[in-house]
């Protein structure tokens, strides 16, 4: 059992559809403020700061993961893409020059004093994760010997990220998830991509597709919609034939969304953690959903809520 009871009551504490729904039919910010300041958000919100409330929210469930959940591979496949963000925040700080304590917000399976302590002393070794060790050494020779664009740093820590959360299955419901995770990032890469030299420099490792599949993603070539699994060829079907910047969000919005039908798949077998994956990520779309809703509404924009909601 994968704290299935504990995982079921945790549910009810999710933010009821109605206050959602209050949230997006709100005739202002202030208004949606008002309607926040009776929820677990309230606390951090008497000054305003909106985003002081998700990542408290953000850092409570990581917590929790980290405490409660019975498999190290999962913690790490939720958490350690954080720490991977981390590191890489306090890189590019120290590269600049600057305070990482105000870019660093959400904790993931290391504390922010240990990934500093890590960074600053070089003490690589002390992360015990053979992926980041080599990312750092990557990223240490490169930035010694050529400058480095935000961008080609950017891909050095998520190529390094996506490799490690491949590294964490071999089989069963979290491979399929993670294998998911990978597939539907590299065609969100192949998407936006503007040339094949472009998308072969910036996917990241493979899931299930292959570079052959993401080139004809890139050209918008019809083969790949009669190639792939019903699940990708649904979600290419939304995009395939324009590049208007709506129908990309609407891929980003269904690859989530895709998420839940995925786990419904396995909610009835007990040797699963789907129940417990299941409260994980509904309560961070409740806060992916919260933190887009007032975003929209501080700039007036309310009227494009409901076509980006995550349900």
């Amino acid at each position: 059992m994968y704290l299935s009871g504990e995982s079921s009551a945790l549910m009810n504490t999710l933010l009821p559809k109605e206050v959602v729904r209050k949230l997006s039919n709100a005739s202002s910010y202030s208004d949606a403020l008002d309607i926040l300041q009776g929820t677990i958000y309230g606390n951090y919100l008497q000054s305003g700061d909106v985003e002081g409330a998700m990542s408290h929210e953000y850092n409570e469930l990581n917590s929790f993961i980290k405490t409660e959940c019975p498999e190290s591979s999962i913690v790490d496949f939720f958490l350690l893409p954080f720490d991977y963000d981390n590191i890489e925040t306090i890189c590019k700080c120290k590269l600049l020059g600057l305070s990482e304590d105000s870019y660093l917000e959400i904790e993931g399976k290391y504390s922010f004093d240990f990934l500093k302590d890590v960074i600053r002393n070089k003490r690589h070794d002390k992360l015990n994760n053979q992926f980041m060790f080599d990312m750092l050494v990557e990223y240490k020779k490169k930035i010694s010997t050529q400058t480095m664009s935000s961008k080609e740093i950017d891909y050095l820590f998520q190529k390094y990220k996506f490799k490690n959360i491949k590294s964490l299955f071999k089989s069963g419901m979290m491979k399929s998830l993670a294998d998911f995770a990978l597939d539907t990032e590299n065609i969100s890469i192949a998407l936006r991509c503007a040339s094949k030299e472009e998308l072969l420099n910036n996917m990241v490792c493979t899931g299930t597709l292959s570079e052959h599949f993401l080139i004809d993603v890139l050209n918008r070539n019809p083969r790949c919609l009669s190639s792939c699994a019903e699940e990708y060829k649904s979600l290419l079907e939304c995009v395939f034939n324009s590049n208007n910047i709506r129908n990309l969000a609407k891929y980003e919005l269904m690859r989530r969304q895709m998420v839940f039908k995925f786990i419904e798949d396995y909610l009835y077998n007990p040797e699963t953690p789907a129940i417990f994956l299941k409260y994980i990520y509904s309560k961070i779309y409740e806060i992916e959903n919260l933190h887009l809703i007032i975003n929209l509404q501080k700039e007036n924009l309310g009227e494009k809520i409901k076509t980006r909601l995550i349900e």
